[in-house]
């Protein structure tokens, strides 16, 4: 899958995990529960570090047209 379609999957994937949570945790469904409690944590580490790391790239390549090359000392 390229980026341009992850990250709405990821999205989408953790607003329905959200919502399934709450659903089985108010009906008292353990495990399914904690099933989509998993999913909900993974799809929002996901998105953090697709975040910081396309971040991270954008501000090395802004740095790197404002001052020429980046030098390590």
């Amino acid at each position: 899958m390229t980026e341009s379609r992850l990250r709405p999957v990821l999205w989408l994937v953790l607003i329905v995990s959200l919502a399934a949570n709450a659903v089985t945790s108010s009906i008292g469904a353990t495990v399914p529960g904690i099933v989509c409690g998993v999913v909900a944590v993974a799809c929002a580490v996901t998105l953090g570090v697709h975040h910081y790391r396309s971040r991270r790239g954008s501000d090395i390549q802004r740095s790197r047209s404002r001052y020429g090359s980046v030098r390590s000392r």
